[in-house]
């Protein structure tokens, strides 16, 4: 009988080994009020990441290439077998590490160069670009980050990862796209990958963002709090047609901003730059003007949609995305050459 309740008692302590492992950290650095902890734990628990000898998981330490690369193939139980043989510059057919990367280079989660640098911090775009990859990410949303512009190379999975709440921790609308992930950051970010309960409970996007910070049908008290530039006129109406105009800057050039509001929602945002002016240029010259402006934008927002002119005083460029249209136009209609970008949203 006794061999019975011992036999017994030890397939209780099998099966609760792994909650525990899960649930509560043994680990030195580690409290069980670190704001990581369950992600942490839930990774070893998977034998994505592991910790160290020592006791200790080094929570704040960088990560590197390399070790991402061994990490990222546990994560999506890929078969190092099938591995293509590789060649780099700075990766030996020696090293530790070796057919992880040829692994995730092969299945396109990092991009393939001469040279890998296996012992460099991987960075968030990197990552971003391995885990939209990997895990077969998807938007509907387009957003704006003041450091990815939209024809940027990394945008898209940049643009996944945040959309679907794995990489959310933004600066100021800045993304931090060279900033290196530490390994509680990657920890983090491969478990709500792997596991969408650990994604933020709270939607982290509601609406796409147009401009600064704000996204259609935002109402006129809203706009109110989040633009910070200075408010120059404000046109309050009962009916909801309301409209403020904010002086700031853009490209280094002033710039009057106008958000318009048709029963009290956003529906149309202008940008007229270097209101002040009182210059007057010809066609050609304003040619020259609107071709500096269209490159700016076109590192934003994307390649151009459609362009014209009527050979006389004006230029028009479009670009055409996904939730709205902007409109770039230089002309001198009304005596002054003027520069608007106008922002209208799609019905």
């Amino acid at each position: 009988m006794k061999k019975v309740i011992m036999i017994l008692v030890l397939m209780c302590m099998v099966i609760l080994l792994p909650l525990q492992s899960f649930g509560a950290s043994k680990l030195k650095d580690v409290p069980n009020n670190y704001w990581a902890i369950k992600e942490i734990n839930y990774v070893i628990s998977k034998g994505v990441m592991t910790n160290f000898s020592d006791g200790t998981f080094k929570p704040n330490d960088k990560l590197t290439n390399a070790q991402a690369s061994i990490m990222l193939t546990k994560a999506l139980r890929l078969d190092t077998k099938k591995a293509p043989n590789l060649t780099f510059k700075d990766v030996p057919k020696s090293h530790p590490a070796y057919k992880y990367i040829c692994t995730v280079v092969g299945a396109n989660l990092i991009s393939k160069n001469a040279t890998f640098n296996p012992d460099k911090y991987i960075s968030r775009q990197t990552l971003a670009k391995a885990i939209s990859v990997g895990f077969k990410l998807k938007s509907k949303n387009t957003m704006t980050f003041k450091d990815v512009p939209v024809s940027y190379w990394s945008y898209p999975y940049v643009n996944n990862v945040y959309t679907n709440q794995i990489i959310v921790d933004l600066k100021s609308g800045n993304f931090r796209i060279d900033e290196n992930v530490t390994r509680a950051q990657f920890a983090v970010y491969i478990a709500r990958s792997m596991n969408k309960d650990f994604r933020p409970k709270t939607p982290v996007i509601k609406k796409p963002i147009v401009v600064r910070n704000v996204y259609w049908g935002m109402s006129y008290s809203d706009v109110k709090k989040v633009e910070k530039a200075p408010l120059i006129s404000d046109f309050p109406s009962s009916s909801g047609n309301s409209m403020l105009v904010y002086s700031s800057s853009k490209y280094s050039v002033p710039m009057d901003i106008v958000y318009s509001f048709s029963r009290n929602k956003l529906d149309f945002v202008m940008c007229k730059m270097n209101p002040d002016s009182q210059e007057y240029y010809s066609f050609n010259e304003m040619g020259y003007i609107h071709d500096y402006y269209s490159q700016k934008l076109s590192r934003e927002l994307g390649k151009t949609s459609e362009y014209f002119n009527n050979d006389i005083d004006s230029h028009t460029t479009i670009w055409r995305l996904s939730n709205f249209d902007v409109v770039l136009t230089t002309d001198s209609k009304d005596i002054y050459t003027k520069v608007i970008f106008a922002y209208m949203p799609k019905n």
